[in-house]
């Protein structure tokens, strides 16, 4: 996931500034994988924890964190969470992205979400089910689809809502984009001609090859590397104030 990839390439840069290394550790959106990753990490291993949670609650972990460990917890919200964290808030783009594709004439528009129990997920969701109340279209459970951020994850959910015939759909992260866009073009379907698509980039690249579509673009470099700031600091000083940011979504589109 590329989205990653950004954030590592990032926080690596500013940790190393302060000759600090970096450990990668892949929970693969598992929930078991995250618990013993942090349970490993937190025995004397490592100085600190950035992690990008696939829970949903900080419960589920709050026991196997040593007392005032350093954590920042990066794009996923936890319920219940008492530690450092930099989110991104996708509120606005989402909804702004559903409102166009309904002034635009559509009445059918699909929606892939991440997983379920994600902050991520429910702001965005959140956002699609309340752009289509605010213009009185009925939400239709069978034209959202779940998915996790794995590649070639939501290829099945995108040949679903062409089968339910959406006249549009809005992909929600940069995976679920490219799935789209491949099984799209596999099928001879022409985006914006005969589907309507919204998607994520974490690049401008994508405005290259496909500048038909409009995309979300995150603030990902900025995230990591206040996520790579923000470590060092609570690492140097455990007992600093805990602190809560939130970054914004930008609407990239074709017309502009």
């Amino acid at each position: 996931n590329s989205f990653f990839a950004t954030i590592i390439e990032e926080v690596e840069d500013v940790i190393a500034q302060n000759n600090f290394k970096l450990i990668v550790a892949n929970t693969k959106e598992t929930k078991q994988r995250e618990i013993d990753n942090i349970r490993l990490l937190t025995s004397g291993i490592v100085d600190g924890l950035i992690v990008a949670s696939t829970l949903d609650d900080f419960k589920e972990i709050e026991k196997i964190i040593p007392e005032n460990f350093p954590m920042v917890f990066i794009d996923r919200v936890l319920s219940n969470c008492p530690y450092d964290s930099i989110a991104i808030s996708d509120y606005s783009t989402i909804y702004t992205s559903t409102e166009n594709l309904i002034l635009a004439g559509h009445k059918k528009i699909g929606y892939i979400a991440g997983l379920n129990r994600l902050s991520t997920t429910a702001e965005r969701l959140d956002a699609y089910e309340q752009a289509l109340k605010d213009y009185h279209i009925p939400i239709n459970s069978e034209i959202i689809q779940y998915r996790n951020s794995m590649a070639k994850g939501a290829r099945a959910s995108v040949e679903k809502l062409v089968q339910q015939k959406c006249t549009a759909m809005i992909a929600s992260n940069n995976v679920m984009t490219v799935d789209a866009l491949i099984y799209l073009n596999d099928h001879g379907i022409s985006v914006n001609k005969d589907i309507s698509l919204i998607g994520y980039s974490e690049d401008e690249r994508v405005s290259d090859f496909f500048p038909e579509i409009d995309y979300i673009k995150q603030p990902i470099m900025e995230l990591g590397k206040m996520a790579g700031s923000q470590i060092i600091e609570r690492i140097k000083n455990p007992q600093m104030k805990i602190r809560n940011k939130i970054l914004y979504s930008t609407l990239i589109t074709h017309r502009s």
